[in-house]
């Protein structure tokens, strides 16, 4: 069996028309791909409209910074990345976003990009400070 990545909003859009007698994505996708009948109905359905609206549009796409940034606030504006990491793994759990194996790389290079204390300073915004020093592990929101 071949495998497909989907992204979390399609997952629960293909759920939540899965029928009684139906187990797998398989299953459902299986109705829905090669019973001409259903596919004329589900085209025409609100079933598209479901669709719309649970994928996320990249309007609406919330960036690795932002929850850097709220995990700081929750922090009390400031701490040191032994408990960054943690909160910001909560953030982006318990809302389904991306959890690379990394994902503590990907914090620091947020913290470093968005502050002009680093020199991988990228003249965006400038969002953190290395509150006691570089090589302290210490980030503040500014």
């Amino acid at each position: 069996m071949k495998k497909i990545g989907v992204s979390t909003g399609v997952f629960a859009a293909i759920w939540s028309i899965r029928q009684d007698d139906e187990h797998t994505e398989d299953d459902i996708l299986r109705r829905l791909l090669l019973d001409d009948n259903v596919k004329k109905e589900f085209i025409n359905s609100t079933t598209e409209k479901h669709l719309d609206s649970t994928i996320e549009s990249p309007k609406s796409k919330v960036r690795w910074v932002d929850d850097v940034k709220s995990a700081l606030v929750g922090l009390g504006g400031q701490a040191h990345l032994s408990k960054i990491y943690p909160a910001v793994w909560k953030i982006r759990s318990s809302a389904g976003r991306s959890l690379p194996k990394a994902f503590e790389q990907v914090i620091r290079k947020e913290l470093e990009t968005h502050s002009s204390d680093s020199e991988a300073f990228q003249f965006r915004e400038d969002i953190f400070s290395m509150a006691e020093g570089k090589g302290s592990g210490v980030w503040a929101i500014k």
